[in-house]
């Protein structure tokens, strides 16, 4: 178990390890302005701690025009995750004390992580079991790497190396990648892909394979995963030696300390810059220096004559849109006074129409109405006379011209709208009102201030007879009714 958990320290310790001290950019900037990053990796073959990083021992540069508004922190720092995603062999082989190290050994190790690592676990057999994506829970980890048994069949083990390097792409991994594969290294199952395809696959994916071997089957498989660590980066490793599990872990956490995220603030230059980006770290041996696979383009810083010139044409530029503005407000207002004094003639032609119609309307309501009369008195006159009723009253005075009423009903009074006119002071201006009624000339007083005097009695309303004296005030008159 020890060997194990020793062997998976070592294995973890050589990630960021190799080589003489030399940079390295894992993350190449994204070609944004004017702010962008990248994130390199320090790295050597010495074992010796590897040097703190600071920003004034950092140059950046764009050509020959040195970038001086930058910053630079540790990766683990920075907030960004570091992704790990352990890969383990559950086929028949790998069953009893090879799968029941592993399990210690992931248990263990995930006791002396802290976010922002996350981890994930998949496993592979007769297929490949993505068991759970990266996840900061440990805890979680730990419970779902018990319940981890080795039963199957098969070990495909091409087809699960293949599949787990494509999780990290599936869940947007950063460019710190690492898969820990524990296996014996036999592969019985595979035929969609080979060893090489999955190499292809992990430096495509920037994905760097770390394998722990076992050696309960034939130890010529053991090459297989010898193969893809080397040419991914990785390393194997196989339990030897017992050490301070502890200190491997420290050596670890140092080591991952190596990767940094540069930040940069660009600006305009005269002619602007275009060119790769250039890093340069200064140890105390020795230079480091690496440059960007992107060119970085800036744009071009104006001159103040140029300055002045451009911004003489935004404001001649805005002085011809406000004038165009005003133009076009005023062509705009004046349509618009336009239409409203077209509205306000119609409203006033409308007004005109309906007043004449109902003019008309009244008129045609008038003759109507005089036709309706004309026609009842022919009926009543009809009436009359086939009744032979009185249908002529006939007024009688001292001195006057008798006055003979064939038309009811018939307006007394002194004025000129009574059809007859009596011209004495005491007589209202409409004093009474003859009617023919049920086949009866009736009198009626219409509000006089004399009143109106039957046969020497006062009444409002009475029925006349022949021989009758009729009074309008002071004048009277002798009735005589004739019949026809």
């Amino acid at each position: 178990m020890k060997l194990l958990l020793l062997a998976f320290s070592l294995l973890f310790f050589s990630i960021l390890w190799g080589g003489e001290l030399n940079l390295q950019i894992v993350q190449e900037p994204a070609g944004i302005y004017p702010t962008d990053q990248l994130v390199i990796r320090l790295q050597g073959e010495t074992q010796n701690r590897l040097p703190v990083i600071r920003p004034s021992d950092v140059t950046l540069k764009i050509g020959e025009e040195k970038i001086d508004d930058f910053s630079i922190e540790p990766y683990i720092h920075s907030g960004k995750p570091v992704d790990i995603l352990f890969c383990v062999d559950i086929s028949g082989s790998m069953n009893k004390n090879p799968i029941g190290e592993v399990k210690q050994a992931i248990k263990d190790f995930t006791k002396r992580l802290k976010p922002p690592i996350r981890i994930g676990l998949c496993a592979f057999g007769n297929e490949f079991y993505l068991l759970q994506p990266f996840t900061t829970d440990y805890e979680l980890i730990r419970n779902k790497v018990q319940k981890l048994t080795a039963k199957e069949n098969l070990t495909e083990l091409y087809y699960g190396i293949y599949k787990a390097i494509n999780v990290f792409d599936q869940y947007k991994s950063p460019p710190l990648r690492f898969l820990i594969l524990f296996s014996d290294g036999k592969n019985d199952g595979s035929l969609a892909y080979t060893l090489d395809d999955c190499i292809e696959e992990a430096i495509n994916k920037q994905v760097k394979v770390f394998s722990v071997g076992y050696t309960r089957v034939n130890p010529i498989y053991l090459k297989n995963l010898e193969k893809i660590s080397d040419f991914t980066a990785g390393a194997y490793q196989h339990p030897q030696k017992r050490q301070d599990i502890l200190k491997a872990y420290q050596q670890i956490k140092n080591n991952i300390m190596a990767f940094y995220v540069v930040q940069y603030n660009l600006k305009a230059e005269p002619g602007g810059l275009n060119g790769p980006l250039a890093i340069e770290i200064h140890t105390a041996n020795d230079t480091l220096r690496t440059i960007s696979e992107r060119v970085i383009a800036t744009p071009e810083r104006f001159s103040t004559w140029s300055m002045v010139a451009i911004l003489l044409i935004v404001l001649s530029s805005m002085g011809l849109t406000i004038g165009i503005y005003l133009r076009k407000k005023q062509d705009v207002e004046a349509v618009e006074r336009e239409a409203r004094e077209k509205e306000n003639w119609y409203e006033r032609e409308l007004k005109k129409f309906r007043k004449n119609l109902d003019y008309v309307g009244q008129l045609l309501n008038n003759k109507e109405r005089e036709k309706e009369s004309a026609e009842a008195d022919k009926l009543n006159r009809t009436l009359v006379l086939e009744k032979g009723l009185p249908t002529v009253c006939v007024l009688r005075g001292k001195n006057d011209d008798p006055i003979v009423i064939e038309n009811y009903p018939t307006k007394i009074g002194k004025s000129p709208s009574c059809q007859i006119q009596i011209n004495n002071p005491k007589v209202s201006r409409e004093h009474a009102l003859i009617d023919y009624q049920d086949g009866q000339i009736v009198i009626t007083d219409l509000g006089s201030t004399n009143g109106v005097w039957l046969n020497g009695k006062k009444v409002k309303q009475a029925v006349l007879n022949d021989g009758d004296v009729l009074s309008f005030g002071p004048v009277g008159y002798q009735v005589e009714l004739i019949r026809y």
